[in-house]
């Protein structure tokens, strides 16, 4: 199964046996799991949201455009070989300010977080 998630849930990933894999163009100095780089946005996507020159909504738009370009069985294949329940972080802690989402609807995910539309996990 695939779940979505932030650095900050390691902990409580690691307790139920979820394989944390970093999807964030920076991971955090300390985290030394698995990562997908194509899942990240890109560098530029990247430093125009983070200094605020596009909108959110530009941002969604261009980040889904990114990974639209990618082979998704191709993905799927990279995480089932990671294992059976692994969890792509990020991170932003609000699932509605975060790639992530994007990604997970995209690849299919069941979120971590509580959101409107998927029951909440844990």
């Amino acid at each position: 199964m695939i779940y979505t998630s932030y650095f900050g849930n390691i902990g409580k990933l690691k307790k139920e046996g979820i394989i944390p894999v970093n999807i964030a163009q920076y991971q955090p100095y300390w985290f030394r799991g698995e990562s997908i780089k194509e899942l990240a946005p890109s560098p530029s996507l990247f430093r125009e949201s983070k200094d605020k020159m596009i909108t959110e909504r530009e941002f969604n738009l261009r980040y889904f455009k990114q990974i639209s370009k990618l082979n998704k069985e191709e993905i799927l294949d990279k995480i089932n070989k990671i294992g059976e329940d692994v969890a792509l972080l990020c991170y932003e802690k609000n699932i509605d300010e975060c790639h992530r989402k994007i990604a997970g609807e995209w690849l299919g995910a069941k979120e971590w977080v509580q959101v409107k539309t998927q029951k909440e996990l844990f």
